[in-house]
């Protein structure tokens, strides 16, 4: 026996890049900060300066963005009284974003597993990597949280 299903798309292909460009706009407004503040800084400062830049920049942009974001730390389910310190954490409806900052000659793979390990323990959706880096260039790679990420 057959059963015929009628699906019913209520959205249009411009409602569709419309909310890719919504989804999008974070990212874009992170990196222009994370650009303006590396031309106003220059190379060379630790990540800390770059960091405080950026927060102060998107602040200015309207986003809520918290420094040194707790996570907490568990041993075998007790809550340790010390814990991770997240860069930043750009708080918003649609799902948080972490914003890892560094400030090396490279980026190499323990950065980018440590941003993946803080998305995978705060199944926070989003995270962003950024190199403020000593040769006069920005690296930045964008992270969406996965089930499957640590596979």
């Amino acid at each position: 026996m057959f059963v015929y299903l009628h699906i019913t798309i209520n959205y249009t292909p411009m409602d569709l890049l419309a909310e890719h460009n919504h989804k999008m706009k974070v990212f874009h407004d992170i990196l222009g900060c994370a650009f303006d503040v590396y031309k106003a800084f220059k190379p060379g400062l630790t990540e800390y300066p770059y960091q405080y830049g950026l927060r102060h920049l998107l602040i200015k942009l309207g986003y809520d963005v918290q420094k040194e974001y707790p996570l907490p730390i568990y041993l075998f389910g007790d809550k340790l009284e010390e814990s991770y310190r997240l860069d930043l954490v750009l708080i918003r409806p649609e799902g948080n974003v972490i914003i890892e900052c560094k400030s090396r000659k490279c980026v190499i793979e323990e950065h980018r597993e440590q941003l993946r390990n803080y998305m995978l323990l705060t199944h926070c959706p989003y995270g962003v990597l950024i190199n403020f880096s000593q040769s006069w260039k920005v690296y930045s790679e964008t992270y969406e949280y996965n089930e499957k990420m640590h596979c």
